[in-house]
């Protein structure tokens, strides 16, 4: 069987070397992707330690310590506190956004560089 699979890439030529390092660079941004995404990059905590967290900002820890403190940091109105939270989520989603679009791209080259070896080879 890996004599079968060694014979396969060795006919297929050079392009095979760069088909291989684009797989890899799909499945790593596409497990980094899913990774970010799970972990959300947020810790949750219970209903009643947001309460606390929101009366009281200078208790909340980690990321949401600090998102919660920017949102209401020098805020006199309901409407500047959306704002900042809507600039927390538009930064978030700026990665997120990046990385989708670097992970299509990346998906898009792909059957381009196996028409490349099979007009090649």
């Amino acid at each position: 069987m890996l004599e079968k699979i060694i014979n396969i890439w060795l006919s297929g030529g050079w392009v095979m070397i760069p088909l291989a390092l684009l797989a890899v660079m799909i499945y790593s941004t596409g497990i980094q992707l899913l990774l970010f995404l799970r972990k959300g990059n947020v810790q949750l905590g219970h209903d009643t330690e947001w309460l606390t967290w929101v009366y009281a900002p200078d208790k909340a820890n980690g990321r949401v310590g600090e998102i919660i403190r920017y949102t209401q940091e020098n805020v006199t109105a309901a409407k500047h506190v959306r704002n900042r939270f809507e600039e927390v989520r538009q930064s978030i989603l700026h990665n997120v956004q990046r990385r989708v679009i670097f992970l299509n791209t990346l998906v898009a080259a792909a059957p381009l560089m196996g028409l490349l070896g099979t007009v090649i080879g």
